[in-house]
């Protein structure tokens, strides 16, 4: 489970970082 969410975290930080 937590590496789950560390994905989840990792994808969400990327496609803030394209939003940027």
């Amino acid at each position: 489970m937590g590496i789950f969410s560390i994905f989840v975290i990792n994808k969400v930080h990327y496609i803030s970082n394209l939003n940027y």
